[in-house]
């Protein structure tokens, strides 16, 4: 699988038909193929959508797949190996750079179904562990009973996760690894599209929050606008009025504060993050 994702351009389609026939029969054996460095690039360079669909394969175990067990419980396959020195998660791990540079709607698409997967999975998961009498009792919780209700787009929605998703682009290392490493991955593009003038704000945030149903994505599109106030004074208005934005931000800002929390690329959180409740 290693080899098929590096030829790039030079796949062809029976290199693409092996690859999509691997991500139906064996997801599993597509770790080498997303994880391995450049791998994401040589795909992209073939076919965005190819990429887009193998990170999905991958990384998101269907419910037959997906364990409750207490140390296994994300509901999204882990990285790779990368050292006993090497940091738990980072932007540059996996695909998702050249996932976003390449197709940066998609990108954020396909994020997007990773997160809602995760968070729904991840509060699935604290429900059934708070209610279950006897372990292995599983019982299959609404939909309706997940999340918070939160009007960021000027309407309701229903946003999955437990609390501590909000801070999972700060690396807390209380979510899926790859997530957290996907959503740094998404802040530095945003940057960069913001800096270059390639995307306007109005267009970032109803690229982020569009297809989002999860408290992560919001999170990070929050962290964004903090950092470029001069550009989101409108589009923040939105989060401003919620109270759980309030209450999960000085929560956030408490436990980095306190050193509880990851602090990305060894720079520090205050600068980096931004908030309207420091």
């Amino acid at each position: 699988m290693r080899f098929l994702a590096l030829l790039g351009p030079d796949l062809g389609a029976s290199g693409e038909a092996l690859l999509r026939r691997a991500a139906e029969d064996d997801p599993h054996c597509l770790l080498a193929a997303v994880e391995e460095p450049w791998a994401g690039s040589s795909l992209a360079q073939y076919s965005r959508a190819l990429l887009i669909d193998l990170v999905e394969a991958y990384y998101i175990e269907s419910d037959t797949e997906a364990s409750y067990e207490p140390l296994v419980r994300e509901g999204i396959r882990r990285h790779g190996f990368h050292g006993l020195a090497s940091p738990m998660a980072a932007p540059w791990y996996g695909p998702f750079l050249a996932m976003f540079r390449y197709d940066f709607v998609g990108g954020v698409a396909c994020l997007n179904r990773l997160l809602d997967h995760a968070t729904r999975f991840q509060t699935r998961f604290q429900t059934l562990r708070l209610s279950t009498p006897r372990w292995g009792e599983i019982n299959h919780v609404a939909e309706e009973d997940q999340g918070v209700e939160l009007s960021l787009l000027g309407t309701s929605r229903r946003y999955a996760g437990l609390p501590d998703a909000w801070q999972w682009y700060r690396v807390v290392y209380t979510g899926p690894l790859p997530c957290t490493s996907a959503l740094q991955a998404l802040e530095i593009v945003c940057d960069q599209l913001l800096e270059d003038g390639w995307i306007q704000p109005d267009e970032l945030i109803h690229t982020l929050m569009s297809d989002c149903g999860n408290l992560a994505m919001p999170a990070l599109a929050y962290g964004i606008m903090v950092r470029h106030i001069e550009r989101f004074q409108r589009n923040l208005d939105p989060f401003l009025v919620e109270p759980f934005v309030w209450q999960a931000e000085t929560r956030r800002v408490v436990q980095e504060q306190a050193g509880l929390v990851g602090n990305p690329w060894g720079r520090p959180a205050s600068r980096r993050a931004g908030s309207a409740v420091a």
